[in-house]
């Protein structure tokens, strides 16, 4: 390779004699080119490219199609360079060398922005855009051809064992070679013979830090600005790509594979990626690592003093001594979550089975039918501070006491929690983070308690960890599926006397002991108890397998690891009720709390817990306090916690407290006894708590009599006491009508505590009987219209069809005759419409047949998918379970659907998601088309199915339709027996649903 020579005067004389340029020059980095920044009198710049003499004139014409093709895409245009001609025309010029040869020469504009490599830090959200951009390049690449694309480089990652060992022989340092030798031969044996089987296409194939350009600092949010050098342009693998530009964006940081993980996210919005690419992309980082620093070597022994030349190697160096610790398949795992797919492919066919088998298995531990669910979090407030949570006697006294007061047998230490108690100094992570979720179940109870093998398996590893807080002695059995899946279950803080007789590779037999429970002095200093866990891909870590995982890796470990309950099927209720998701909680406050109680971080913390000074979060992060005035003293000082007791207990019996609640209640009551709405709240236990006075007057009662009472036993009304008694009912507004004819809007919804446990159910009725009186006669009367329009349009459409046999017309003519034929065609939707609907109210025969779902689902969404596509809409299909089918009218039920798509469609924002799903629920198929458009004003809901009636919100005015769409629907659905609704919210979106009987008994004809 012979790299240009020439001066800045040299520059600026080509930019004259060449482009007709006035500018100065500077000279810019570059590895075989030779580049100028050139600045126009006019302020314009450009960047003069002189390549090296060997670069070959096909070789550039690829570089000018590629950028030419990618910005015809408008959102590429602005981020890539534009190819200047020079004064003949020419996209590529030549220029003579003072050493007689001729160089080829192209004049680009100059893209403003900063190198990512000298931006800091990398937000995630910078590492998404820069993932979508060059996602959207490779998409764009897709169909993208040139004869000179097929040329061989040395930086094709398809070549990159041949030139790694080529030039091996450069590295000097013994551990670097032997290092570079360890991940070459894992992808020879793992990665390499796969290459032929990836997605191939024209990739820009040099993504470094260097070559994506950011915007600046003072235009937040930072953001892609640019992509140069196409120098390295081939035909290859197309994930090559990502793999290129992730090997630099994990260089210097803390969490190498969080980047990378970041990175490949938005690639794959932009760009879905296969399950091979995603599975092959961590080997093909590590090469591309391997591959800079061998180049590196073997540059430097050709240019030692073109610093150039080694600008990656020592952060390269340092990111490859960090990656060999970290497990090959951990690594593929960590980027299949960071895309949004489920982690570990095979743990749902795994936990499938568990759970079709769990019946059959055996206890791990006697006594597990008299458990208690301890509350060991972050926030716990049963077992103290966190001292004494990190003081074993202690926290074994409190443990034991807590089993004592409920008669328990063995306590349980729940699975996926956060916890404060993991202080050894192994629980923090390589970029300093602690582990804190605990990925097993803890059962506690006395020492030497025996332990069972739950199901036939061979043991795996027999390890003993006794540094404090370990596992101390510990057992791995390994189990298969049906299918041959293996898994794997962990046995934890073992005696060491138990485990004498175990050896690897004997069988052990469901429900056979295997060991007893070791004591404090052997079990890594806690207090007795079994850590139970499923493993499903030990990661090479045998006998040493984490039993509790990062915070910001939980969803990884969780599919590793899934639930042990699986297998120890211990029962829901002991369990406490999920607590609200953040954002839920978050939204809460936004709505309940004034602004003056403001919030410090773009993102919120969910703060649970205050130790002296420091804050900690949900998953036990902490976050050192310097703002509030006590962390003086610390957070939960001793002295203030017992003083603050004494405080509650005087407060508690003040009389101010029982005033102030008296008002309340008396400002409730007036509201309650004022409305002509019935209303009814009931307990946990579904028995009446209150009734206002037009429930009483409804039903004939009276609340002195029924408070108190079971819901069934008091309400006659079977509908309205299931929509009372079913806390995870689906549909929150119904109608319901009595026996006197009269009917009711009524609204449901189940009451939350503080502690986000369900307090009891409360139903508000609203009489619409006037309104149903009123729209029956409104659809008397359309009927009756509607059949006298359908002969008039007929012959209108048929006359105006007719008018150009008379002669030819002219555009003005044509463009009357349109409006008619528009006019006319919209009219007699709305008549075909209204046609349909009278048909179905009438009792139309139901031609009933076996539905299968998902082909159903499939279908609308083939057909409505372009629809979608055009609003930039994704569309998704969801059934569960896959076989699900159902005895309907399937062309009833296919334009039901087809009503609530082009609903959803229509009024759906330009992007995002919308989902058609369908799932068993009870004896029910219920159907779901859920948007994320605007959301449907509450006082809007209760009219959505009648005739006529549209939401009349600023945006919707174009919105075309006749409002009968949604009463078709709602029809359709009551003509099988079942009904139709709608959950909105503001700024939300919507779903709509239908409820359909599996089987339609009496229904059927």
């Amino acid at each position: 390779m012979m790299r240009p020579e020439f001066s800045l005067q040299d520059a600026g004389r080509a930019a004259q004699e060449l482009y007709g340029l006035q500018a100065t020059a500077v000279s810019l980095p570059s590895d075989r080119d030779q580049n100028f920044r050139l600045t126009a009198v006019s302020g314009a710049q450009y960047v003069l490219k002189i390549a090296a003499a060997s670069e070959e004139r096909d070789v550039l014409d690829l570089q000018n199609a590629a950028i030419a093709h990618l910005r015809h895409r408008e959102s590429l245009a602005p981020c890539l360079p534009d190819v200047i001609p020079s004064l003949d025309g020419q996209p590529i010029a030549t220029i003579a060398g003072a050493d007689g040869r001729i160089y080829l020469v192209r004049l680009v504009t100059y893209l403003p922005g900063v190198p990512l490599a000298q931006v800091n830090p990398h937000t995630p959200d910078l590492l998404r855009d820069v993932g979508r951009f060059l996602g959207e390049v490779d998409a764009a690449l897709l169909d993208f051809q040139h004869p000179a694309m097929g040329r061989r480089l040395h930086w094709d990652l398809a070549h990159a064992t041949e030139t790694i060992r080529s030039r091996f022989e450069h590295l000097g340092d013994p551990a670097q070679r032997a290092l570079v030798a360890r991940f070459l031969a894992e992808f020879e044996a793992n990665a390499a013979p796969r290459l032929p089987q990836l997605r191939r296409s024209a990739i820009h194939s040099d993504g470094n830090d260097y070559n994506v350009l950011v915007t600046a600092v003072s235009d937040p949010p930072r953001r892609v600005a640019g992509l140069i050098d196409f120098g390295d342009m081939v035909y290859a693998c197309t994930v090559f790509d990502l793999a290129i530009a992730a090997a630099y964006v994990m260089l210097d940081k803390a969490d190498p594979l969080a980047a990378a993980g970041q990175l490949a996210a938005g690639y794959h919005a932009a760009l879905p990626l296969t399950d091979l690419e995603l599975e092959l992309l961590y080997p093909l980082i590590v090469m591309r690592l391997c591959t800079s620093v061998v180049m590196s070597a073997y540059q430097q022994t050709l240019h030692p003093d073109d610093p150039y030349m080694v600008i990656s190697q020592k952060p390269a160096w340092a990111l490859l001594a960090a990656l060999a610790e970290v497990p090959l398949d951990l690594a593929h795992y960590r980027l299949r979550a960071a895309c949004g797919l489920p982690p570990v492919p095979q743990t749902a066919v795994i936990t499938h089975w568990l759970s079709a088998y769990q019946a059959a298995f055996a206890p791990v531990m006697a006594g597990l039918d008299n458990a208690r669910v301890l509350d060991l979090s972050v926030g716990s407030q049963k077992i103290g501070s966190p001292a004494d949570f990190n003081d074993a006697p202690k926290l074994a006294r409190r443990i034991q006491q807590l089993l004592d007061e409920a008669g328990a047998a063995v306590g349980v230490g729940r699975y996926d929690e956060p916890r404060l108690i993991y202080t050894a100094d192994f629980f923090r992570t390589a970029s300093g983070e602690r582990r804190t979720i605990h990925i097993g179940l803890d059962l506690f109870a006395a020492a030497g308690t025996a332990v069972y093998a739950p199901l036939t398996g061979v043991i795996h590893s027999v390890a003993d960890n006794p540094a404090p807080q370990d596992y101390g002695p510990n057992l791995i059995l390994a189990h298969q599926t049906d299918d041959g899946e293996t898994f794997y279950t962990l046995y934890g803080h073992l005696s060491r006397a138990s485990l004498a007789g175990c050896r690897v590779g004997q069988i052990v037999y469901e429900g056979e002991p295997i060991a007893a429970l070791g004591d404090r002095d052997e079990n890594g200093g806690w207090p007795p108890h079994l850590h139970f866990q499923v493993i499903v891909n030990l990661l090479g870590l045998d006998g040493d397998f984490p039993g509790v995982a990062p915070a910001s890796q939980r969803d990884v470990w969780r599919s590793l690891c899934p639930d042990p309950n699986l297998i120890l099927g211990l029962p829901a209720h002991l369990f406490p009720p999920p607590e609200l998701p953040k954002a839920e909680i978050l939204q809460r406050r936004r709505s309940h709390m004034g602004k003056s109680l403001s919030i410090s971080y773009r993102e919120p913390l969910k703060i649970v817990r205050g130790w002296r000074q420091y804050l900690y979060d949900e998953v036990g992060r902490p976050y050192l306090d310097v703002v509030n005035n006590v962390c003086h003293v610390g957070h939960s000082h001793p002295r203030v916690v017992q003083a603050l007791a004494g405080q509650a207990a005087v407060l508690v019996d003040n009389a101010r407290l029982y005033a102030t609640a008296e008002s309340g209640r008396r400002r409730l009551s007036a509201v309650l006894e004022s409305t002509s709405d019935a209303v009814i709240v009931t307990d946990r236990t579904q028995r009446i708590l209150l009734v206002n006075r037009a429930t009483e007057q409804l039903f004939q009662l009276k609340a002195s009599e029924v408070n108190g009472r079971p819901v069934a036993d008091v309400i006659p009304v079977q509908s309205l006491v299931d929509a009372l008694t079913n806390q995870f009912d689906q549909q929150p507004s119904r109608e319901i009508p009595l026996e006197d004819g009269r009917v009711f809007y009524t609204s449901t919804s189940t009451i939350i505590g503080n502690d986000g446990q369900v307090m009891g159910r409360v139903a508000v009725l609203h009489d619409i009987s006037h309104l149903k009186e009123i729209d029956a006669m409104k659809s008397d009367f359309v009927s009756t219209v509607s059949h006298d329009l359908r002969s008039p349009l007929t012959f209108m459409r048929g006359y105006a069809t007719m008018l150009p046999m008379v002669g030819e017309l002219n555009d003005k003519q044509q463009d009357y005759v349109d409006k008619i034929m528009g006019g006319i065609d919209q009219m007699a939707k709305l008549v075909n419409d209204l046609l349909d609907l009278g048909r179905i109210e009438s009792g139309v025969k139901l031609r009933n047949q076996t539905i299968e779902v998902e082909p159903l689902l499939a279908d609308l969404a083939t057909e409505y998918w372009q629809h979608a596509h055009l609003n930039g809409i994704k569309l998704e299909v969801g059934v569960e379970p896959k076989e699900l089918v159902l005895v309907a009218d399937k062309p009833l039920l296919r334009q039901a659907l087809t009503n609530l798509l082009t609903n959803a469609i229509k009024y759906a924002p330009d992007s995002g998601d919308m989902k058609l799903c369908a799932e068993r629920v009870n004896n029910e198929v219920v159907f779901s088309v859920a948007d994320h458009g605007p959301g449907i004003p509450e006082q809007d809901q209760m009219r959505l199915f009648e005739r006529f009636y549209r939401v009349k919100e600023r945006g919707t005015e174009k919105v075309k339709g006749s409002g009968l769409g949604l009463a078709i629907v709602k029809s359709i659905a009551e003509r099988h027996g079942g009904r139709a609704w709608c959950q909105s919210k503001r700024g939300q979106g919507s779903t709509f649903y239908i409820a359909i009987p599996i089987n339609l008994n009496g229904y059927e004809e």
